[in-house]
């Protein structure tokens, strides 16, 4: 369903056919459009929101479902020692957590590394968006430059989506 609305979503910026629009992967898994290297994209779901980002440079986005976890021990496995004593010292652990956690995501889906080898203490540059959404989902946005932010609400409709 998320790469169908991609391919609806790019279809109307560039005017091509979405069933012409094919996706390839790196060695890495970051998707890409094999007939246009020049529209860059990347997609997240979670719970009922699937969060899709489109764009002329590389970007990643990442969305997360506040959830019971245990929030200690997955922050043991991804941040620096010093940053996990600052963690462990925030009454806010589940929303530092969540942001941490989603803007590490967005990093790595920009940059395409994926999730492999060591992940505390990546470089983190570049410029990032939280957003906190409904209560109850965290998402980020992470790219080189500042970009202008268009969201955009569909709603699923027989085989098809509608924009609200």
């Amino acid at each position: 369903m998320a790469y169908d609305l991609l391919r609806i979503a790019v279809s109307r910026i560039c005017g091509a056919d979405p069933a012409s629009l094919t996706i390839g992967r790196t060695e890495h898994g970051k998707p890409f459009f094999v007939e246009r290297r020049d529209i860059h994209f990347s997609i997240s779901h979670a719970g009922e929101y699937i969060l899709i980002a489109i764009g002329s440079e590389p970007l990643g986005v990442d969305i997360e479902q506040r959830r019971v976890i245990s929030y200690e021990k997955i922050g043991r496995r991804i941040m620096t020692d010093p940053e996990y004593e600052a963690f462990l010292e925030r009454e806010d652990r589940e929303a530092e957590f969540y942001r941490k956690w989603v803007l590490m995501e967005s990093y790595v889906k920009w940059t395409g590394l994926g999730m492999f080898g060591e992940i505390k203490g990546l470089p983190m540059n570049g410029w990032g968006m939280f957003l906190y959404i409904d209560g109850r989902y965290f998402a980020a946005l992470r790219t080189e430059f500042p970009a202008e932010i268009v969201l955009t609400e569909y709603r699923r409709e027989g085989d098809g989506f509608r924009k609200l």
